[in-house]
């Protein structure tokens, strides 16, 4: 879900265990996403910190728990097992249809979510990260992920730490669908979005940069597909080819014309 190829987002944020016999773990994570190995998280406002076995994101000053990518138990495991309108609007979006699955580049990873539902409903899909710290989150929800009940659902996703932009101008053969969940802009009022979601926004920032990420995708692959908020203004100046719409969300639809007969 939200990110595009190079942003504001938070790049340093320390990985801690929670006691000395985790310590090793998080090693791994600070060498694997190049973040820094912290001691403890008491001095500083947000933080990556091993315990019980998984990788969480801390922010301090919050009531909340600190937040982990999740595909085995919670309100995701549900909307899987029991739809919850996971396969409606966004399956005919994707161009989801009987006998055929399209593959599909999430190219805004995010905490997963969508990506997980694209492999339930039977896609093959890469996911593009470009925050070390996101990433990091989403190899870790997928590495225990397959050691479940979902395992293996989670094979059909592939993550990829890298600038989306990028991978989209160097990739040979990019799936038919490019997916993209930019963030969302700034709600103020009653509606305030999720703890999940602030906390994303503290890591990654906006997605200043995702009509250029648009720009590109629509050159090169057959369909794109951009969430929105319900009411808001479509990304960038092009006018979605249709429209999915939800009570919450919609999701603009740009077939590129080269191939619509492929789509």
């Amino acid at each position: 879900m939200r990110r595009s190829s190079s942003g504001t987002g938070l790049t340093r944020v320390p990985v801690i265990a929670e006691n000395p016999a985790q310590r090793a773990c998080a090693a791994r994570v600070a060498r694997g996403y190049n973040v820094p190995l912290g001691v403890t998280a008491d001095d500083t406002s947000v933080a990556l910190i091993w315990r019980d076995g998984a990788l969480e994101l801390l922010l301090r000053g919050r009531r909340e728990k600190p937040l982990r990518v999740d595909f085995v138990d919670g309100a995701l495991s549900h909307r899987w097992r029991f739809g919850g309108g996971a396969g409606r609007q966004l399956s005919g979006a994707i161009g989801i249809r009987r006998g055929r699955r399209p593959a599909v580049l999430d190219a805004t990873g995010g905490f997963g979510q969508d990506a997980f539902l694209l492999a339930a409903l039977g896609c093959q899909v890469t996911v593009i990260e470009r925050s070390p710290v996101m990433a990091a989150l989403l190899d870790d929800g997928l590495r225990r992920a397959k050691e479940s009940k979902v395992a293996e659902l989670v094979e059909r996703i592939r993550l990829v730490h890298t600038d989306a932009r990028s991978f989209v101008e160097s990739c040979k053969e990019l799936p038919p669908v490019v997916y993209l969940d930019p963030m969302f802009p700034t709600r103020t009022g009653s509606a305030l979005p999720g703890f999940p979601m602030l906390g994303l926004r503290a890591v990654v920032g906006d997605d200043e940069d995702a009509p250029e990420l648009l720009e590109l995708s629509l050159a090169v692959a057959r369909r794109v597909v951009v969430k929105r908020p319900a009411g808001g203004c479509s990304l960038g100046t092009r006018r979605p080819d249709f429209q999915a719409n939800g009570k919450t969300a919609r999701f603009d639809v740009y077939l590129n014309p080269a191939a619509t007969e492929q789509v």
